[in-house]
C-alpha cells in the first residue's frame, strides 16, 4: 500500500506528465546483482533486492520519496542513510540515477522540483524538446 506521500506524488505526476508514465515498486538490475553479492559476502541473511518507489526504465531513473525526513523515520537514521547511499551508488554504477524527493519537494515545492525530474527523464530518454529546468 503506498504511503500518503507516494500517493500524492503519483497523483500530481499523472496530472502534470501523463506522457511520462512510471512503474511502481520495482527493482533494477544493479540492485538485483548487489543483493546476490551482499548475500555471498555474508552482509545479509536474506537475499532481498532494493525496491524503487517510482521508475522510468527507459530513462534509467528512479524516484525515491523520502517520507519522515523531519522525524526519526527510516531515511533519517544512520542505518537508513547508509542504505540509501548504497542504493544510490549501486544504481549509479549500473547507469541509473536515483532522485530523492522530500515531502516538501512533492507538495508545496512541487512546481519547482517536479519539472526538474521530468526534464531529467526526458533528457535521458533523448527527447528532443528536453530543456534544463
Amino acid at each position: 500500500m503506498p504511503s500518503r506521500l507516494e500517493a500524492q506524488f503519483a497523483d500530481r505526476w499523472g496530472k502534470l506528465y501523463p506522457g511520462l508514465p512510471f512503474v511502481r515498486e520495482q527493482t533494477i538490475p544493479p540492485w538485483e546483482a548487489w543483493a546476490s553479492e551482499r548475500k555471498a559476502l555474508g552482509l545479509a541473511k536474506v537475499r532481498r533486492a532494493f525496491v524503487g518507489d517510482f521508475l522510468w526504465p527507459e530513462a534509467q531513473v528512479v524516484v525515491e520519496v523520502q517520507g519522515g525526513t523531519w522525524t526519526k523515520g527510516g531515511h533519517s537514521t544512520g542505518t537508513g542513510i547508509q542504505r540509501d547511499a548504497i542504493k544510490a551508488l549501486t544504481a549509479a554504477a549500473g547507469g541509473w540515477v536515483v532522485v530523492g524527493l522530500t515531502g516538501q519537494m512533492v507538495g508545496e515545492q512541487g512546481g519547482i522540483w517536479l519539472p526538474k525530474v521530468a526534464g531529467l527523464i526526458r533528457s535521458r530518454m533523448g527527447v528532443a524538446d528536453a530543456k534544463p529546468q
